[in-house]
């Protein structure tokens, strides 16, 4: 398999079906103690090569702000 030359991370949706169960936005669920988010954002960090961007698209909120100063060279887009 072939390494992509881009990897896109949709995650703006309005989160109507979660209805903010457990208190957060499905994106912010702890999963092992790390948002749910940073951990996919981290982990294809971990696992690609540095030269393929991760770009996460987020909602405007400031709870996803810090995703970048997480996960090196990973952009995010509002």
């Amino acid at each position: 398999m072939t390494d992509p030359s881009l990897v896109i991370v949709m995650a703006a949706g309005k989160q109507t079906r979660w209805a903010n169960a457990y208190g957060t936005t499905k994106h912010l669920i702890p999963v092992l103690g790390e948002p749910l988010l940073m951990r996919t954002a981290r982990l294809l960090r971990k696992n690609l090569p540095d030269d393929v961007p991760i770009w996460v698209i987020i909602p405007d909120d400031a709870r996803y702000y810090d995703l970048t100063s997480v996960v090196p060279h990973c952009q995010t887009f509002i």
